[in-house]
């Protein structure tokens, strides 16, 4: 099951790419919380995975899905669907992954057909910035508009950044 969903990374339907994106970021997700001792997941897992509801991931299989999901990103850059940035941000800890979405933020960040891309970009970058992404939030604050604009505010103002 996990190979074939992250092989619909690789899909030119945009809905397919969307429901893979979603199970393998729900997947990392639970394997980040019980890795620390938690329960749970977000979503309708049982609709979203049906017969594999109860899959976990071993360390090996979250490097491998994370790897899936960079490699759809590497592949269509500025056209990479959203929901596959939403899912690497829940590999979090994942510093590698963190500059490729920080890189592809800096590559879109003024273009305006890309505003759901940037808002789920900025969005990851945002939850383990560092002064390395403070000029990529300052830009997305005064470059932007909208959602991306609001969360580059609220994430300098947070950490006291101008």
């Amino acid at each position: 099951m996990l190979g074939n969903t992250i092989g619909h990374l690789r899909s030119e339907n945009d809905d397919r790419v969307t429901q893979a994106a979603l199970r393998l970021g729900l997947l990392l997700e639970r394997h980040r919380f019980c890795r620390a001792g938690g329960h749970g997941t977000l979503g309708d897992v049982e609709r979203l995975f049906g017969g594999h509801a109860h899959l976990e991931l071993s360390d090996s299989d979250a490097e491998h899905v994370l790897q899936g999901l960079l490699a759809h990103v590497e592949d269509r850059d500025s056209r990479a669907n959203p929901a596959v940035i939403w899912a690497i941000g829940k590999a979090h800890n994942n510093l590698e992954a963190i500059e490729r979405v920080a890189e592809l933020a800096e590559r879109i960040l003024a273009d305006l057909d890309h505003a759901d891309l940037l808002y789920q970009a900025l969005a990851v970058v945002s939850v383990c910035a560092t002064d390395r992404h403070k000029p990529l939030l300052i830009r997305a604050a005064r470059e932007c508009t909208g959602e991306s604009a609001e969360l580059a505010r609220n994430v300098l103002a947070m950490r006291h950044w101008s």
